[in-house]
This record gives C-alpha cells, sequence and structure tokens, in this order.
C-alpha cells in the first residue's frame, strides 16, 4: 500500500468514525426524548414547547441559564406542569464552555432542571451549591486574576455583553461565599451566596440546615433569583424512569423555602 493511498484509508476511517459518533449521539438524544415525553405523561406534564419563549420569561435572571448569554447551550426535553400554586418547568439543560476548536478544550455540562416559578415571592435571591474540589478552586482563582486584565481589553472580542456574562460566573466561581454561624459543616459543605448574613439568617434557618445536610454527597444546586427558583444536580441527566421520584425531592427543597413567598 502506497503512502498516498494509506493516508486516503485512514482519513477515511477518521470520517467513518465521526459520522458513526453523530449517528449514535442523535440516536441516544431521540431515544431519551421519547422517554421522557412519556414521563412527563406520567407525572401530568405537557411535553415540549418552545425553550427560547421560556428563557424570555425571566429565568435567565438565574445564573445557572444566564451562562445562554454565551450562545453555547442546549435545552431539550421541555415540559410543564403546575403544581399546588407554582407553575413548574422541567427540561434538560445542555451547556458547555472553552472551545474545541484550535486546539482548544472544551466543557460540557448537561443536568435536568427543575424550574419553579414563584408568583408574588418575597424571598431573597442566593445561590447554593455543594463546594467545589480544591483543584477546581485554583482553575477559578487563576481564571479569576485573569479576568483582572482590564475589560477594554476583551470585550471587542467577546463582545461587550458576553464579556459581562464571563465576569459575572468569574466572580460568582471566586467568592467563598457566607459562612452561616453555628453550622461549620454546612459551611464547609456548600458555597452560599446572598446578599449578606443577616439574609442568609432569615432564609437558612437551623430546619433548613438541617434538612439539606441530610442531603446525600450528591448534592442539589439550588438557585432563586427574580421569579425563580431552580433545583438541579450537576452534570446529572435525571433518568426519564425516576422522573417522578426526582420531582418529588425538588418539590421538597422547593417547600423549605415555602415560608419566604
Amino acid at each position: 500500500m502506497t503512502p498516498s493511498v494509506s493516508i486516503v484509508v485512514i482519513f477515511g476511517a477518521v470520517i467513518l468514525l465521526t459520522v458513526s459518533a453523530i449517528v449514535w449521539a442523535l440516536a441516544k438524544k431521540r431515544k431519551r426524548a421519547v422517554a421522557m415525553a412519556e414521563a412527563a405523561v406520567r407525572i401530568g406534564f405537557s411535553f415540549g414547547g418552545d425553550a427560547r419563549a421560556f428563557l424570555r420569561e425571566g429565568i435567565t435572571d438565574v445564573s445557572l441559564f444566564g451562562l445562554t448569554e454565551l450562545g453555547h447551550f442546549e435545552i431539550t426535553n421541555l415540559m410543564r406542569g403546575v403544581i399546588g400554586a407554582d407553575s413548574v418547568v422541567i427540561c434538560d439543560y445542555h451547556y458547555w464552555t472553552g472551545s474545541s476548536s484550535g486546539g482548544g478544550t472544551r466543557f460540557d455540562h448537561a443536568q435536568t432542571v427543575f424550574c419553579f416559578e414563584l408568583k408574588g415571592t418575597r424571598l431573597p435571591d442566593f445561590s447554593l451549591a455543594p463546594r467545589v474540589r480544591v483543584a477546581e478552586r485554583r482553575i477559578f482563582n487563576l481564571v479569576a486574576r485573569l479576568a483582572g486584565i482590564p475589560a477594554t481589553m476583551f470585550s471587542p472580542l467577546m463582545g461587550g455583553a458576553r464579556a459581562d456574562v464571563f465576569k459575572r460566573i468569574v466572580a460568582t466561581a471566586a467568592d467563598p461565599g457566607i459562612e452561616l454561624a453555628g453550622h461549620p459543616d454546612f459551611s464547609a459543605r456548600f458555597q452560599l451566596q446572598v446578599a449578606d448574613n443577616q439574609t442568609a439568617k432569615a432564609v437558612f434557618s437551623a430546619r433548613v440546615v438541617e434538612a439539606l445536610e441530610r442531603q446525600p454527597e450528591l448534592s442539589f444546586s439550588i438557585q432563586k433569583s427574580g421569579t425563580w427558583l431552580v433545583v438541579y444536580r450537576k452534570n446529572t441527566l435525571v433518568k426519564p424512569e425516576e422522573l417522578g421520584n426526582a420531582l418529588n425531592e425538588s418539590l421538597c427543597i422547593r417547600a423549605l423555602f415555602r415560608s419566604g413567598a
């Protein structure tokens, strides 16, 4: 086999593998969509809808969905229902940072998110998430230092709006959060970001803290901003057959903050 023929064979094999991977991914995506549609019926939700319209309902005030402003995201398997006084939206939310082109590195994150619309809420905005590992925190700190470069230098490259989103993400990641007095284990395990200590005490009473501390190692992240409260486990897509149980767990989390709405 001549060198030129070998190159053609290798090139063809690469193309075949790439096409096969794409076909497999699409088939897997379609299979999940069918299963999630069936799961939506079982829990009494309507399946489908316009993801872009959902983003116009104020959900981008929540920092998780604020990442959509960077343009690297996909919302699928969106479903809607009403439970008690809450309108509830469930969806699979996939976003990525970085770039796979030009030798860059891309980081993908996909999770099933439970979104509760709070009408007439008095619940203060907050964000609660499991603390990241030390190695990840070092990366965040490095990015935070890099982000200290004047915005005028990178805004033309990213666009002013995207640069602002990027800076907010970095600031959030680098923020150590508020420590709750009397709850050292909770503060060691969770990163709590809220306006001030007094608000933290008001929202995270001993009852709420104790309930959250009973969560398993793979803990929920909870964010409240504007009229929305969202609950999810980062990088975890709920299995269709477990959607009902996951919704009930999320409802229990939502109920912890019922008095504030």
